[in-house]
């Protein structure tokens, strides 16, 4: 899984829009989408920032363990790590 389809993923396990992650992120929509669909590479800060709003860590979404792929790749986990995030952030 490339650093696109990292970003996309955990978007999604965060339930944020592309244009709420870009705002989070302080970039434009076009750029993130950019990003996401590799045609763009952020830089160092602005990778920072994205991990930062994704609530992961630089390593995690360049980092090439084939288990961190496989986490972002599975339905099941996707669905119980939405749950769990939504639970500690939004206390229900």
């Amino acid at each position: 899984m490339n650093l696109g389809e990292k970003i996309k993923r955990l978007q999604k396990i965060n339930d944020y829009s592309l244009r709420e992650l870009a705002s989070k992120v302080g970039i434009s929509h076009t750029f993130l989408s950019d990003i996401e669909n590799n045609r763009s590479n952020p830089s160092l800060e602005r990778l920072k920032d994205i991990a930062e709003a994704l609530n992961v860590n630089v390593s995690f979404l360049l980092g090439e363990k084939d288990e961190m792929d496989n986490w972002l790749a599975d339905e099941d986990f996707i669905s119980l790590y939405s749950r769990f995030h939504k639970t500690l952030i939004l206390g229900n």
